[in-house]
C-alpha cells in the first residue's frame, strides 16, 4: 500500500506544530518592544478595538497576533474569544464581530459564502489561512499495528523520498 502525500502533509505539520509549540516562552517581545517583521510597516489602527471569536485551535496564535497589533497600534485591542468555528462564521456573517475563526472556508451550499458577502455588502469575504494544526498522521494496511513514523520520516514522506509503509528507513 502507497502512502498518500495529502496525509503525510498533515503529518509534516502536525510533528512541526509539536516541536515549535514546545519551544519558547509566552514573551517573545524583542528587548525594545514589537515584532520586527511589523517594523517599518504602515498599518490603519482604526479608532476602535477589533472583536472575533471562532476557532478554539486558533486561540493561541491570535493571542499572538493581538498582543502584536496592539504593540503595532499603541492603546488598540484586539479581542479575540473561542467559541467554536460554528459560532465564529455565525457571529462574522450576522455582522456582531469583525472577524470569524474558522477550521474551513465558508462553504457556498451551506449560504455561508452569500450572507459573507451580504454582510460584507456586496464584497467577498476572504478566506485566509492562518493557522495549520492536523492532528495526526493515519494509516489502514492490514496486518500492520505498530508502524513507527518519527519526524524524519514524515519529513521523507512529504518531500516524496519515502512512497511504501515498509521502506527500510522506516524504523520499526
Amino acid at each position: 500500500m502507497k502512502i498518500k502525500r495529502h496525509s503525510a502533509a498533515l503529518g509534516f505539520f502536525a510533528a512541526g506544530t509539536l516541536v515549535l509549540s514546545a519551544c519558547g516562552t509566552d514573551q517573545n517581545v524583542p528587548q525594545g518592544g514589537g515584532n520586527p517583521a511589523l517594523a517599518g510597516l504602515n498599518v490603519d489602527c482604526g479608532t476602535k478595538p477589533v472583536s472575533a471569536e471562532g476557532s478554539s485551535a486558533q486561540k493561541n496564535a491570535m493571542d499572538v497576533f493581538a498582543r502584536d497589533y496592539g504593540i503595532a497600534c499603541e492603546g488598540q485591542q484586539l479581542n479575540y474569544t473561542k467559541s467554536g468555528s460554528g459560532k465564529g462564521v455565525a457571529a462574522f456573517t450576522a455582522g456582531q464581530i469583525d472577524f470569524g475563526g474558522s477550521d474551513s472556508p465558508l462553504d457556498e451550499a451551506d449560504g455561508e459564502v452569500a450572507k459573507a458577502a451580504e454582510r460584507c455588502q456586496g464584497n467577498p469575504a476572504w478566506n485566509i489561512p492562518m493557522v495549520f494544526g492536523p492532528i495526526a498522521v493515519s494509516y489502514n494496511v492490514e496486518g500492520v499495528d505498530d508502524l513507527v513514523l518519527n519526524a524524519d520520516v514524515i519529513a521523507k514522506i512529504y518531500q516524496g523520498q519515502i512512497k511504501n509503509w515498509n521502506d527500510p528507513r522506516s524504523p520499526r
